[in-house]
This record gives structure tokens, sequence and C-alpha cells, in this order.
């Protein structure tokens, strides 16, 4: 009923996730974003300095039906906090089931 979906450095990259993406958004799954801690995405100039992708980036890599999903906001990953990271994870996944 929910997809977690990480947003890692080459996600937008990846034909399957971008498949599984535009899966959710057809089927009405909620989708929950994960941003993995250290991923950087670049800027105009190419260089990984961003810490979410940039409307350009989505726009030219992310499907269009699956754009409007990814206005929702991410949940940050940290290895140092891993147990408040699991904590927000299940709290946004309860919401989302209760909508």
């Amino acid at each position: 009923r929910t997809l977690i979906f990480v947003l890692s450095d080459n996600v937008f990259d990846s034909e399957w996730c971008m498949k599984e993406l535009v899966a959710a958004v057809r089927n009405g799954v909620k989708v929950v974003f994960v941003l993995k801690e250290g991923a950087k995405w670049p800027d105009k100039q190419g260089q990984h300095v961003l810490n979410f992708p940039p409307p350009w980036l989505i726009s030219a890599k992310v499907p269009a039906e699956a754009q409007p999903a990814l206005l929702s906001k991410a949940i940050s990953h940290n290895s140092d906090y891993y147990a408040a990271f699991a904590k927000d994870l299940l709290q946004r996944i309860d919401a989302q089931q209760e909508q």
C-alpha cells in the first residue's frame, strides 16, 4: 500500500526505479520519499552539490505523470539517528494509510 522510494544520487537514471514510481502513482499507491544520507544532485554546472533533486532534473528524468509525487516532503535518512529515522518513516507510512 506504500512505496518507500529512496532518493539516491542515481535513482533517476534507473529505468526500473522510474517504472516502479510511475506504477505506484498510476495505481494510487502512497509514496514516501527517503533522502539517502550523503546523496547529492548536480547543479546546472554539473557539480554534485545540491541536497535535493532540482526541479530541472526532475522534469528531465522523471516521467511527467510521476513528477507531482515529488512535491511531497522527503524524510532524511541519517545513520547516526537511525532510530529517529525509522520512527519518522513508520509514522509517515501510518499517516498515509489513514488518508
